[in-house]
């Protein structure tokens, strides 16, 4: 065996064994249905997701990865756990061009979530920040060019109201902005996705933030001039939806929408592929009916769709309880396992690959490490004989006498007790030659420059003299379907006052019907009132009519008993009225009089 190669060996095994290990230990790991989280993935390795909200609305802050480096069922996903990060739903977030740093933005702070070990590292913007925490959205791109991450919507204006693109530089930690079109339309639950192939960001879908209705427009953002360019499509594309899935395929040449929201509150489950060279959209075979979400996670390695979580409306927000579908985009078919194509014999496979090319790697650093100290102990050999002898043919003591006071404990000690070198025989001098120096250099002829032809473009630097590169549109053969009208802020905002105005003069007509209503209740009120007056005067009137004209009895005022005895009754006589009867008013003449008769 090779110097070296036990220890190769036992690098690998210990690797391959902490490997297993690991998938052993996530096994068991199931994580929970969420909507609304933060993820990203890395083709060929694996899809992270972090937070999110669950089916009680709890904001979580879990974080996990879902293995793309091997081949697995839908049934029983290759999850591996990993800490807890920030507990946020509905939050912009991106994958950093370093692959492993996941940018997660919070109200006025932003949080650098390391997907390997899990570390979190907060930042605070800062009381002034005018970041933008009234849109739901939790969608953001990464230049894969420049490394900055763009957030539409990120930044709100205070006294303007104007909402600005935000965006973060990760070499500088900061944010700058940049005002968004006034025509473009304020949008929620957008789908933004990054393009290599394109070297841009492309804008779909998304619902109004005022009147929640859904549109379908595809944008794209030229970061070098900072413009919005609405893009012609043809074949059949998807519909009007928010909460899509937007994904690139092969480095941006292909993109992919899944799912969504209309409207009308349906969940959609259908897909639809576009070829951005072409602008060309294509519709796949619809998923089950059990497979269709929104907000849900998702990502495109080895050719293959994977979603994870979202919700759908049944009519409330219920998280998927079939947390993972995985279309084939070869195959055009929505399958029950995740394949995983390895790379070529003879340049490793499978998740052990990091291991066995780390192992192989130390390995060799171990055998080129006993190789250079083998080749300069031989040199020390060579350079020192056993004899004594130096290569000037000077003779050295083999076992020099060693000092009495080899260690000083002042300077002025250590300068009178220097060693003696009398035993050290003097070189020969050598004879020193003087060399004349060597002429001034002349001055260097003037060279011409270069003609512009063979000079090198620089693609970094804009040309301001060169207009923007703009993508040839191919005219399509087939009849281009009319597109949808895109409403402006203006149309808007008349449609907005229009309704307001309906609704206020239908509540004056609603008020004024109530105040109708209550003025027919008084009437009625009074008209009973009336009857019930007019009923008790002709009662009285009719016991007036009815009286007797003679007084059966009568008593006299000294209260003396009088009356005959054989039941005749007295002649009727004028009464004599007291001093109170003068004063007083009968009560019928009160009541015929309407309450008008004098007291």
């Amino acid at each position: 065996m090779p110097p070296g190669g036990f220890s190769l060996l036992t690098i690998v095994l210990y690797l391959f064994s902490f490997a297993d290990n690991t998938s052993i230990a996530n096994a068991q790991y199931v994580p929970e249905s969420t909507r609304g989280s933060v993820s990203a993935f890395v083709d060929g390795k694996a899809m992270y997701v972090q937070g999110g909200l669950t089916n009680l609305n709890q904001t979580t802050a879990q974080s996990f990865s879902l293995d793309l480096s091997n081949s697995w069922d839908v049934a029983a996903p290759a999850y591996n756990k990993l800490p807890d990060g920030v507990k946020s739903a509905y939050n912009p977030g991106a994958l950093l061009n370093d692959s492993t740093t996941l940018f997660i933005m919070s109200d006025s702070s932003y949080y650098y979530y390391n997907v390997l070990n899990g570390q979190l590292t907060g930042f605070n913007v800062g009381s002034g920040s005018r970041l933008n925490a009234t849109l739901s959205t939790n969608q953001a791109a990464t230049n894969s060019r420049t490394g900055r991450v763009y957030i539409p919507y990120g930044e709100k204006g205070y006294f303007d109201s104007v909402y600005s693109l935000l965006r973060f530089d990760p070499d500088k930690r900061d944010f700058d902005s940049l005002k968004m079109p006034a025509n473009f339309p304020i949008l929620n639950e957008f789908s933004v996705a990054w393009s290599d192939y394109l070297d841009t960001m492309l804008f779909f879908g998304g619902a109004d933030y005022k009147t929640l209705q859904t549109v379908s427009s595809l944008y794209r953002y030229n970061y070098g001039d900072g413009s919005w360019t609405l893009l012609p499509t043809t074949g059949e594309g998807p519909s009007s939806r928010s909460g899509a899935c937007l994904t690139p395929v092969a480095g941006g040449r292909r993109m992919v929408v899944f799912g969504g929201e209309s409207t009308q509150n349906i969940t959609l489950n259908d897909i639809y592929v576009l070829d951005v060279e072409t602008w060309k959209w294509t519709r796949g075979p619809d998923a089950p009916p059990e497979d269709a979400r929104a907000g849900c996670s998702c990502s495109v390695s080895n050719d293959m769709l994977v979603a994870w979580g979202g919700y759908f409306r049944t009519p409330y927000f219920n998280n998927n309880p079939k947390l993972v579908a995985v279309y084939s985009m070869t195959s055009n078919t929505w399958v029950d396992k995740f394949t995983y194509t390895p790379l070529p014999k003879g340049s490793g496979a499978g998740s052990n690959l990091g291991a066995i090319i780390g192992g192989s790697v130390a390995g060799f650093l171990l055998l080129c490490g006993i190789f250079y100290a083998i080749r300069r102990k031989r040199k020390a050999k060579v350079a020192k004989p056993k004899d004594g002898t130096s290569q000037h043919g000077t003779s050295h003591p083999t076992n020099p006498k060693p000092l009495a006071h080899s260690t000083p404990t002042s300077m002025t000690a250590r300068i009178q007790q220097q060693p003696s070198y009398a035993h050290v025989q003097a070189v020969p001098s050598m004879p020193v030659v003087f060399t004349p120096p060597p002429p001034p250099l002349l001055p260097r002829p003037p060279v011409a420059p270069p003609p512009a032809s063979v000079l090198m473009p620089n693609y970094y630097q804009q040309q301001p003299q060169q207009a923007p590169y703009q993508i040839p549109i191919v005219t399509p053969t087939v009849p281009v379907p009319v597109p949808v009208p895109v409403h402006t802020q203006q149309q808007l905002y008349q449609q907005y006052e229009q309704r307001h105005q309906e609704q206020q003069q239908a509540q004056q007509k609603q008020k004024e019907l109530e105040q109708n209503r209550v003025k027919q209740a008084k009437l009625e009120e009074e008209l009973v009132h009336a009857r019930q007056i007019e009923g008790h005067m002709i009662r009285l009137q009719s016991w007036k009519d009815q009286a007797p004209a003679t007084v059966v009895s009568r008593v006299p005022d000294d209260c003396s008993p009088r009356g005959p005895q054989d039941g005749t009754p007295y002649p009727v006589a004028p009464p004599v009225k007291s001093e109170r009867e003068s004063y007083a008013t009968p009560l019928s003449t009160v009541i015929m009089s309407g309450g008008s008769g004098k007291v």
